[in-house]
């Protein structure tokens, strides 16, 4: 066995999502990799986070800790203020944004979250909320047309067995990079120009590092496996599109909820949000793929021993 870095009962922190939190090693082992969960073969460690509930204990692969150092304590808190948007504009700039916000805001909509069949996911796909205090609770109001969207995806992937084409075009990346040449123009301070670029990016790093750990269905491990090895390099906002984009943005506010966002930048990221859906109302012809690609029974079989 490989020496191990670290040992059992040992403080460490862990990288969960593009964030450090500190936890506590329980137990170790060396194992074969699990592609499925992007754990490498090698020393693994099972780890509690600390003041979270038992069932976020999981396997972690050593690249994923750090030692429980002062310098590494500077790293966490240095990741956590590189979340934050760098640029907050003027309280009266916010304030006429705000008024001039064009985001559905009816009675039946307000404070929920999206309802239907298709928001139950099996729990490998289920971004839940980390334990720990909440600043504030963060509502995003998702559009009609997208709710439908969302359960149609719903019931294409785990009833139907289908899944989206991928690399899916346009990508993610391609998404939010056209949507910032819509959002901006001659008008445009730089300010403004600034915070889309600073959102978008934040988009981006969420996106990446949430995929592969809550965004899929049971349905799509296999296929996941199978583009990480035919696109190896590939980052996951370059081959999965608008369908999945939406997935993160629906987890989006128990994601960020639990961050050290200010409450002002939290609703300048929702304000944002809610335009990119608006955006994606718009093309929703476009960039949602319709129908979904049909797979094999051998894919499925595989599928049901992830």
């Amino acid at each position: 066995m490989p020496k191990m870095e670290f040992s059992a009962n040992e403080r460490v922190l862990c990288y969960h999502g593009p964030l450090l939190y500190e936890a506590r090693v329980l137990k170790v082992k060396e194992a074969a990799s699990d592609e499925a969960r992007d754990i490498p073969k090698g020393n693994q460690y099972w780890i509690h986070y600390k003041g979270w509930k038992q069932k976020w204990d999981e396997w972690v692969s050593e690249s994923r800790l750090l030692k429980l150092t002062e310098e590494n304590l500077r790293l966490e808190r240095s990741l956590n203020e590189n979340h934050r948007v760098k640029e907050v504009p003027d309280k009266s700039t916010s304030k006429d944004a705000k008024n001039n916000d064009p985001r559905p805001t009816t009675n039946s909509d307000k404070g929920k979250k999206v309802e239907g069949r298709g928001t139950k996911r099996s729990r490998d796909s289920v971004c839940e909320p980390e334990e720990g205090p909440s600043k504030q609770p963060v509502t995003i109001v998702i559009p009609e047309p997208l709710k439908i969207q969302l359960v149609d995806d719903w019931e294409a992937v785990t009833r139907q067995n289908q899944v989206v084409s991928l690399p899916r075009t346009p990508t993610v990346k391609s998404l939010l990079e056209e949507y910032e040449r819509y959002a901006v123009d001659d008008s445009t301070t730089p300010q403004a120009k600034n915070l889309i670029k600073e959102v978008n990016a934040g988009l981006k790093v969420y996106f990446d590092k949430s995929l592969g750990y809550c965004l899929l269905y049971r349905n799509e491990r296999q296929q996941y496996i199978e583009i990480r090895k035919k696109l190896k390099g590939k980052l996951a906002s370059e081959i999965y599109g608008a369908e999945h984009l939406l997935r993160l943005i629906v987890n989006l506010p128990e994601m960020i909820s639990h961050t050290k966002m200010e409450p002002e930048i939290i609703n300048i990221v929702r304000e944002h949000v809610a335009k990119i859906l608006e955006w994606l109302v718009l093309e929703q012809s476009r960039v949602i793929q319709s129908p979904y690609a049909d797979t094999s029974t051998a894919y499925q079989k595989i599928n049901r021993t992830i």
